[in-house]
């Protein structure tokens, strides 16, 4: 079964097990641009089916849609994620009554036919998917999590993103000097990912930092053990596609905050093809933003635009 045919039989098996009221609430028309396009990874009121509002069966339901659209890992993460709101729930004395079922499922258009998407979103976590003609894009795709790292006599208990954060550790430590010279854009990080939750991206983030075709060694290898942490957070048909796309362009990597581990810190990767983002600031490093976003494919730009050309070409 292909990654579309997987997600439309998640996506459909959910709404048949949905109430009247309850579809109504998922569901949205497609391409809705606006509404697809308005999210974030903040807590507040969303549109969509609040998990809250599902059954077991349902919340079962949600959750198999949610893991057809990353990589087991991710899936993984995700759920980690979601847990952490109970945690940073009692870490803040229930001030703001986070809750694990604060999420929210919408589906866009009909699963399986035509284009169609569907998104998954709460706090931290922001998916969304772009189905057209069979061919999906998976942007864009945000992972947080407050507490980064939860300790037990200095080891991690919990740590969703601790490959995003341990490699890029590896790999300013392993950057020489001139290396580090164009990486490092300033000592103080940003409060938080620069594009944050922007409905378009286009062009570069200036500076770039150091192009990956300059690094050699270790860190030419932590480069790209890191990119591909990131591509394997996606469904392995849709890596494979975005690894297609990525060929020989050069990623560039940029740095900002401190160069010793546990302090705040933010770094990019750039290509033609994909942007990624993550900061580590708030809460005294413990409070982690990770964001990939796909410069022609957010929502499934390129495809539909490919689709409009190839089957309604103008007259």
């Amino acid at each position: 079964m292909s990654t579309a045919e997987a997600m439309a039989d998640a996506a459909q098996r959910l709404l048949d097990g949905l109430g009247a009221e309850q579809r109504a609430e998922a569901t949205f028309p497609f391409p809705a641009e606006a509404e697809r396009r308005d999210w974030h990874y903040r807590p507040r009121n969303r549109p969509g089916l609040a998990v809250s509002r599902m059954d077991s069966i349902q919340r079962w339901s949600a959750y198999r849609l949610l893991a057809s659209g990353v990589s087991p890992t991710a899936f993984a993460s995700a759920a980690a994620i979601v847990a952490l709101e109970d945690v940073l729930d009692e870490e803040e004395r229930h001030r703001r009554r986070r809750h694990a079922l604060d999420y929210s499922v919408s589906i866009f258009g009909q699963p399986g036919e035509g284009a169609w998407g569907w998104r998954f979103e709460g706090h931290h976590l922001s998916l969304h998917h772009s189905v057209v003609d069979g061919e999906v894009r998976s942007a864009p795709q945000f992972l947080g999590a407050c507490p980064a790292r939860v300790d037990v006599a200095g080891h991690p208990v919990v740590q969703p993103l601790r490959a995003e954060e341990e490699l890029a550790w590896t790999l300013v430590g392993a950057l020489d000097r001139s290396e580090r010279a164009a990486a490092i854009l300033e000592g103080e990080a940003p409060p938080d990912i620069v594009t944050g939750s922007a409905p378009a991206v286009t062009g570069w983030l200036e500076p770039r930092g150091v192009a990956g075709s300059e690094l050699g060694g270790e860190a030419a290898g932590a480069l790209g053990a890191l990119v591909e942490v990131y591509l394997g957070r996606l469904p392995a048909e849709v890596a494979e596609t975005e690894r297609r796309a990525l060929g020989d362009g050069d990623v560039h990597f940029a740095w900002a905050g401190t160069t010793e581990p546990g302090g705040p810190h933010y770094y990019r990767l750039q290509s033609p093809t994909f942007l990624v983002e993550y900061d580590n600031t708030q809460d005294g490093a413990n409070h982690a933003h990770s964001v990939w976003r796909s410069r022609a494919g957010d929502f499934g730009a390129d495809l539909l635009r490919r689709h409009h050309e190839d089957h309604h070409p103008p007259r």
